[in-house]
C-alpha cells in the first residue's frame, strides 16, 4: 500500500525545482557573457539548448507539483529520481559545452542534488554522489 506524500517533501522539493529555474538563469547570464565578452570559444547553440532543456523540465516538475498530480510517495521519488539524473546530464553537458567554463557551477550544484537523493535514504545519496561523479569525471575526459 502507498503512503501519501508528506507536505514538508513536497515543500522541499518545490524549492529545488525552483533552484533547479535559478541555476539554469545563473547559466544563461554566466554563458551568455563569456560567450560575448571573451575570447572562450564555447558552443552556444548547445549551450543553449542545454539550459532551455533544463528551465522546461523544471517547469513540468513544478506544473505537476502545484496542481498536485504527485500524491504518492512512489510518484514523489520517481519525480527527483528524473530530476537528478537530468541535473546530472544537464550539468555534464554543460561543462561540455562551455570547454569547462560551468565547471565550478558543478560543484555548486552538487548540493541541490544531494539533498534531492535525501529522499532515497543513505543508498539513494550514495548512488547520486557517485553518478555525479562519474559523469563529472567522463565530462573531464
Amino acid at each position: 500500500m502507498e503512503s501519501h506524500v508528506d507536505n514538508d517533501l513536497l515543500i522541499k522539493s518545490e524549492h529545488l525545482v525552483y533552484f533547479r529555474l535559478a541555476f539554469a538563469l545563473v547559466s544563461l547570464i554566466v554563458g551568455a557573457c563569456v560567450w560575448s565578452l571573451t575570447k572562450l570559444e564555447i558552443e552556444p547553440v548547445g549551450f543553449f539548448v542545454i539550459v532551455a532543456s533544463v528551465v522546461v523540465y523544471a517547469l513540468i516538475a513544478l506544473f505537476l507539483l502545484k496542481r498536485k498530480v504527485i500524491r504518492w510517495l512512489n510518484m514523489l521519488n520517481c519525480l527527483n529520481g528524473t530530476l537528478i539524473a537530468l541535473d546530472i546530464a544537464a550539468l555534464s553537458a554543460l561543462v561540455h559545452f562551455t570547454h569547462g567554463v560551468e565547471s565550478d557551477l558543478y560543484f555548486f550544484y552538487l548540493l541541490p542534488i544531494l539533498l534531492a537523493s535525501h529522499t532515497f535514504g543513505r543508498r539513494g545519496i550514495f548512488v547520486t554522489a557517485c553518478a555525479a561523479s562519474v559523469a563529472y569525471i567522463a565530462t573531464l575526459l
